[in-house]
Parts: structure tokens; C-alpha cells; sequence
């Protein structure tokens, strides 16, 4: 199944780090989340930085209608990969805490970080032959999120929403890294652009904010509890119709 030559090329790292990068930009430069949605500081589709492949082969729209079926069902295969390598690691990691002896927990951790990594590629894969699939960006995204890559998670989202800006998966993942990434003023900002022309995503958006402020009144980590709770005042602004 994985002999045809793919349309696309997986995203590598260094790609990866070039969107995160664009991404964080973006947000702290743009007065609205549209205009990060319009890609404004992020590559076009097919018009990669220097010296960066491209996502796409030009040469896709010609191949005949049985080679682009085969590509597509070859995504769909490194896609559903993917998804079966990262629930294996989910419930691998659930019975970390079964573990009898340090050494038996190790082995398993470092198995569930190798089933998140083998899933980052499948990912990388199934974007590489079909470069319009959403669910491959979700899926990447998550799988760099949840191996603590949340920089580079933001950029695949961010990518895939310039896609389709209203991808609800795509959406949530980007809102998500967002947070991961402790960048508040972009959120609250973004939050503001959203609650008027996309009150769905402003919803999702502010949802996410509320469980990152529970989590970080309990476990701040680096961040000042001042910055915490200004996060706390501004939500209860919203709230009351204040904001």
C-alpha cells in the first residue's frame, strides 16, 4: 500500500518549527485572529520558504483519477495508523501507575513516548500524500502536544486552519497549544476578534481558558499567580458582559 510515490512530503521538524514560529508571530503582530486565519505571516499553500520543499507537488492536479484514489487511500492508511498508535499510547499510559517496580514504569514511558513519535511520522505521512487533509493537521498536532511540543503543534493547527478556518478540530488544537504555551494576551486577544464574528470558536476559546486557569490555581509552575488570577478577573469580565 505504501508504493505509490506521495503527492506531498511530510512535514519535517524543521518545517514544523518554521510554522510554530510564524504562528508566534502572527499572534503577537496581528490586531485580529482573521488575520492570522488569512495567513498573513504564515507560508501559502505551496509557497514555502526558502530552501523549505513543498507541501504540495504542482504536478498533483494531473495524475489520473485512479493515482490520486490510490493516494488518498494511502493517506487514509497512515492517517488511521496514527490514530491506533496514539489510543496505544493513551492506554499504555493509563496503567503507568500498575507498574511494579521503577524500572517496569520506565520501560513503559519510554514506550508511550516511542508510540507518539511513530504517530507524529504516520501523521507526517498522510499529509505528505494528501496535503488537504484536516484530520492528518489535528492529528499531528496532537500527537506533538501531547509529546510536550506545543510550539510546533501551533503551527500545524495554525496551518491547517488556513485551510479551512472553521475546522472545529483544528480550532481546538490551536487554542489549546495556545494556552500550553502560557501566551494569555494572544488568547484574551484572539477571544475578542472571535466573540463577534465566530461566537462558536469565542465559546470553545474561552472554555479552554477556564480549564487552564483551574488547572493553573493549582499548579501555576512558572507562571506568577498574579497573572494567574488577571486571567481569572478578565473571564468574569466576559462573563458578566463587561469585557
Amino acid at each position: 500500500m505504501g508504493s505509490e510515490a506521495p503527492v506531498g512530503v511530510a512535514l519535517p521538524e524543521e518545517a514544523l518549527k518554521q510554522n510554530a514560529h510564524s504562528s508566534h508571530q502572527a499572534l503577537k503582530s496581528a490586531s485580529t485572529l482573521l488575520l492570522l486565519l488569512a495567513l498573513a505571516a504564515l507560508p501559502a499553500l505551496g509557497q514555502e520558504a526558502p530552501g523549505q520543499e513543498p507541501l504540495i507537488n504542482e504536478d498533483d492536479a494531473t495524475l489520473p483519477e485512479t493515482s490520486l484514489g490510490n493516494v488518498v487511500q494511502t493517506a487514509r492508511f497512515h492517517y488511521d495508523s496514527g490514530v491506533r498508535m496514539m489510543k496505544q499510547a493513551a492506554k499504555l499510559e493509563a496503567k503507568l501507575a500498575e507498574a511494579e517496580t521503577p524500572e517496569k514504569r520506565q520501560k513503559r514511558e519510554k514506550k508511550v513516548a516511542s508510540l507518539r513519535e511513530d504517530a507524529v511520522d504516520q501523521f507526517q505521512e498522510a499529509i505528505g500524500y494528501n496535503p488537504k487533509m484536516l484530520e492528518a493537521y489535528a492529528g499531528l498536532g496532537g500527537a506533538l502536544s501531547e509529546s510536550g511540543r506545543p510550539d510546533l503543534a501551533l503551527g500545524v493547527h495554525a496551518r491547517a486552519l488556513g485551510l479551512d478556518p472553521e475546522n472545529e478540530e483544528n480550532f481546538h488544537g490551536w487554542a489549546k497549544s495556545l494556552l500550553d504555551l502560557n501566551m494569555l494576551g494572544d488568547a484574551t486577544q484572539a477571544y475578542t476578534s472571535l466573540r463577534e464574528a465566530r461566537p462558536e470558536q469565542a465559546a470553545t476559546l474561552l472554555s479552554l481558558m477556564k480549564s487552564w486557569l483551574a488547572e493553573k490555581r493549582t499548579d501555576p509552575g512558572e507562571l506568577e499567580p498574579a497573572d494567574v488570577e488577571r486571567l481569572a478577573n478578565w473571564i468574569k469580565l466576559q462573563e458578566d458582559g463587561a469585557g
